[in-house]
């Protein structure tokens, strides 16, 4: 979990005023529906990634697989 929250800081505080998303619109060769099309995705595997840490925690905390 601190790995995850590690990288939501990396993103929002050291990648995100450097450009990054300039970077990503710009990679897309001027084709904006495929840059937000990667953004859905790493938007998606990100939540797929959050949401398997949360159940990880509560199975472990609850027992639910004991």
């Amino acid at each position: 979990m601190l790995l995850y929250w590690a990288w939501f800081v990396l993103m929002l505080f050291v990648l995100g005023p450097a450009g990054l998303l300039k970077k990503i619109m710009k990679g897309s060769g001027g084709q904006e529906e495929k840059a937000w099309q990667r953004l859905h995705l790493i938007h998606s595997v990100l939540l797929v990634i959050g949401l398997i840490i949360i159940f990880g925690v509560l199975s472990g905390r609850y027992g639910l697989f004991a």
